[in-house]
């Protein structure tokens, strides 16, 4: 086995974009892998290809800055985190990350990215306002956020992170990087909006995405095998 971690001067310093499965398959040629040839290729398995492409060019790389111009882009997608909407249902979202903007598609802008705000007790009785937001683990910040919901300051803050979104988000991450402006109705992003989508949907297309090409419900029929959270209907949340 090729002792990669050892033979290798790793590089500091690298503005490429990179996603888990490309650290994944990174780390498969680190294990292992033939450094001298394939290290763009996407890894195969018996069952399916991942996608990712190998690290390794750049980490071995004298450069700095962007080395693999063609790593421009990294995508993200969403579907089902957990148990924490009516009827387990998903909150489906694609992205697209380039080194200044960040675009996100909200396919179902009706539902709750956090989870839904109330739940069902044990006794079927409806849990009150913001109890719930499942999506979002238990902890001390939550309590406070959740705890000072009519606080004209901690409100302000909650439905940063509760509030639905609309179908569309774009962001200034080089100038707005905790994304609390959404640009996507600015007349002046207009182009850049729809460069980006356009760029995400043809991924999308490419990589045969359901949400793009059809059927795309069928992530809300893959079954969960761990405990279901009960939730009111959505006509019977706020």
């Amino acid at each position: 086995m090729l002792n990669l971690m050892k033979a290798t001067p790793f590089r500091a310093i690298s503005e490429a974009l990179i996603a888990l499965a490309i650290s994944f398959w990174t780390g498969a040629q680190l294990q292992g892998a033939d450094a001298g040839s394939g290290l763009n290729r996407p890894m195969q398995t018996a069952a399916t290809p991942i996608a990712g492409r190998s690290l390794l060019n750049i980490l071995i790389s004298a450069k700095q800055g962007l080395v693999d111009p063609t790593r421009n882009a990294a995508w993200s997608a969403r579907e089902r985190h957990s148990s924490s909407r009516y009827n387990n249902w998903t909150y489906p979202q694609r992205a697209l990350r380039t080194p200044q903007f960040l675009y996100i598609r909200n396919f179902k802008p009706d539902r709750w990215p956090a989870g839904d705000p109330r739940a069902l007790r044990d006794d079927g009785s409806l849990g009150p306002m913001h109890s719930a937001y499942n999506d979002i683990d238990e902890g001390p910040k939550k309590e406070l956020l959740t705890r000072g919901h009519d606080d004209p300051v901690l409100g302000k803050f909650l439905q940063l992170a509760v509030a639905k979104r609309p179908a569309e988000e774009l962001f200034d991450i080089v100038n707005d990087p905790a994304c609390l402006t959404n640009l996507a109705a600015n007349a002046a992003f207009a182009k850049t909006k729809a460069d980006l989508a356009n760029q995400l949907n043809n991924y999308l297309k490419q990589t045969g995405d359901p949400r793009v090409v059809g059927n795309g419900d069928i992530w809300e029929t893959y079954p969960r095998y761990s405990p279901i959270r009960k939730f009111p209907p959505p006509d019977a949340q706020p």
